[in-house]
């Protein structure tokens, strides 16, 4: 029995229906949208959010791919299930400029680009009377006041990927579309090697920037950041940076 225990826990974590917000609302008849972002952490690039709702039959479709984090899902596993998401579901993206960034700080630009995942899925609703019921977000805290929006209740918590199935979905898509757009930026900036480590603060990267300087897509606020935290912490910035 114990090694049956260990087998299960080594399985592929997949919320089902049961465990997640969407099973009580869609029981009520009501809709959820979830929201969650990519690229918080990284030196380069956007960040980018988005928002998803999953039709009420998504978790009886046979052909529905696994929905997690998307940070515990392999780059083929995303891939399937964004072409899922995008071929069946409502969806919204919000993309922030690194300028952006740097004006607004990440708390704020993460709430920015939240909102304009959210705004952009609403604009594809038939009318008001189909507006959501509900929708739920990852860790921010999201309003939608000023708009005519401000009715819809939110609610956001911690890891809400592992309770809300409208929220991994989101996760995955907001990674696949980051991951594709620091795809196309690698071409254009050859140095920095943005294919491979998407931005983020990896070895290669941060000497890239130390040989090259900082490109149009950098972050200059992390940047500046990342070198005093270093220098504080008593790094040779000549190895690094």
């Amino acid at each position: 029995m114990a090694k049956s225990l260990i087998e299960r826990q080594k399985r592929p974590f997949r919320p089902r229906a049961e465990d997640t917000h969407e099973k009580s609302a869609w029981r009520q008849n009501l809709t959820l949208v979830g929201v969650d972002e990519v690229g918080r952490g990284c030196l380069a690039g956007p960040l980018v959010a988005a928002a998803v709702e999953l039709p009420k039959w998504a978790t009886r479709s046979p052909k529905m791919p696994l929905f997690r984090d998307s940070k515990q899902m392999t780059e083929p596993q995303r891939v399937i299930a964004c072409q899922w998401i995008i071929a069946r579901c409502r969806y919204g993206v919000g993309i922030i400029h690194p300028r952006m960034i740097d004006r607004f700080n990440i708390w704020g630009a993460t709430l920015l680009a939240m909102k304009r995942a959210i705004f952009s899925l609403l604009a594809t609703r038939p009318g008001r009377q189909a507006l959501p019921d509900a929708i739920v977000v990852d860790s921010m805290p999201v309003d939608l006041f000023g708009s005519c929006y401000v009715d819809i209740p939110i609610k956001s918590f911690p890891r809400a990927e592992q309770a809300s199935l409208s929220v991994a979905a989101a996760s995955i898509l907001a990674k696949v579309q980051r991951d594709q757009l620091m795809g196309q930026l690698d071409p254009y900036f050859p140095a920095y090697g943005f294919g491979g480590h998407k931005g983020y603060a990896t070895r290669v990267h941060r000497q890239a920037v130390c040989g090259n300087g900082h490109s149009l897509v950098h972050r200059l606020s992390f940047l500046r950041s990342k070198q005093e935290n270093e220098a504080a912490d008593g790094v040779r910035q000549s190895s690094i940076w």
